[in-house]
């Protein structure tokens, strides 16, 4: 779950699709041109059993606060809005995203 946090806090889109430590997901990468060497990428998860494939499109925005890289701000260093560990974030209830039972 870290690392899907360390994703999550990072994305500049939500679009509302949950997250569990029992999902399967993919990661696609493309280079990206805003500095020497950064990359975009795409991350989706497998459809659950059960569940309806379909996404609301109209429910997806901006994420309120993504985490850029530190050559992103003009002090050089990112903003310690985030907590660094997923535990944490979740305990101080900045997480919606997370649907699993192991930190609940």
């Amino acid at each position: 779950m870290q690392f899907y946090y360390d994703v999550m806090k990072r994305s500049m889109v939500d679009t509302g699709v949950d997250l569990n430590e029992n999902d399967r997901t993919i990661m696609l990468s493309t280079c990206s041109y805003e500095y020497d060497n950064f990359r975009t990428v795409v991350v989706a998860r497998k459809v659950r059993e059960g569940e309806d494939p379909s996404v609301d499109t109209d429910k997806i925005q901006a994420s309120e606060n993504p985490l850029f890289p530190d050559v992103w701000y003009a002090s050089g260093s990112a903003p310690d809005y985030w907590p660094e560990k997923f535990e944490d974030a979740l305990k101080a209830g900045m997480i919606d995203w997370y649907t699993g039972e192991l930190y609940s």
